[in-house]
Parts: C-alpha cells; structure tokens; sequence
C-alpha cells in the first residue's frame, strides 16, 4: 500500500511521500497544560534513514539510502519525534519537571534522553515551549528548531 497522495481524515493533511530532497514535517500538540506538555513531529522522508543519533539536545538522522532499494534494508523513512515534559510530582508545578525526548523509527530505532528539568519559578507550559508548530515540507540537510526548554533549543538535524 502506497502513502503517496493520501490524506489524513482526521487532520487534513496530506502525509504522503514528499518530493525528491525534501521532508514532510507533521507537527501535533498532545497535551500543553501546567502539568504537562507533550508535542509529536512526524517526519516523513523520501528516503530510508538508518540511524539515529543525539548529542545533548541534538537529535539526529543519518545514513540514507534511497526508498526502493533492492541492495540496503533496516532503515525507514517515518520517524516520530516526541518531546515530554511532566510535573514533577515532589514539587510544586513551577519547580521542576520530568523531560523526555524520543525519536523513534518505524524500524524500531530508538534514541531517546530522560532528565529532570528545573522550570526557575515558571509554569510548565511557558518554559517548555514548541517552535514548530505547523505542517511543513523542507529540503534537506535541515537543521530544524523544533522546541525550547527555558533558554535552550531542541534541534532535529535531518541528514542527507
């Protein structure tokens, strides 16, 4: 079964294969409220990716190969990006929280860190802010400012 062309019912938009050299971006608010903010960024590619990397709050996808490859195999062109943010429990909603990013492949490829953030005093829902909020098709190598978390940027690089 195919992607290219369809659309999603519930969302409206068009998740199909995107053109050669390019990325689609879908980008979903789960929840973002004081005690929790959670954000999902699907990307699809026109090529396979088979690894996933991050370094601090960088994440990464390298090591393509073309999407009907008959010669390479393990890698995929869908991958989620999750950005997770909860109040920690102990503490007072404006004093700390749990922060998990994930970017995991349909392969089954996961890269992923886990912290405890301190928010300084503001609510969560302030201090953990999504950056790309729309749907969106970009070229790539893309560096993509997807998300801050106080004063730092979370990046996801997408490679040739």
């Amino acid at each position: 079964m195919s992607l290219t062309g369809c659309t999603s019912r519930t969302q409206g938009s068009r998740i199909g294969v995107p053109g050669k050299g390019s990325v689609r971006i879908l980008s979903r608010s789960l929840k973002n409220d004081p005690s929790l903010v959670q954000w999902l960024w699907t990307v699809v590619g026109d090529r396979n990716w088979t690894t996933a990397s991050h370094d601090g709050d960088t994440f990464r996808l390298s090591k393509s190969y073309p999407l009907n490859s008959v010669s390479r195999s393990g890698g995929t062109h869908v991958w989620e990006f999750t950005l997770t943010a909860r109040a920690d429990a102990r503490t007072s909603e404006t004093d700390s929280a749990r922060l998990e990013i994930k970017l995991r492949g349909s392969n089954s490829t996961v890269v992923q860190t886990d912290a405890l953030i301190d928010t300084r005093g503001s609510k969560l829902n302030e201090f953990v802010r999504a950056e790309k909020t729309n749907d969106d098709v970009t070229r790539i190598p893309a560096q993509l400012h997807v998300a801050s978390i106080g004063d730092r940027k979370i990046i996801l690089e997408i490679e040739n």
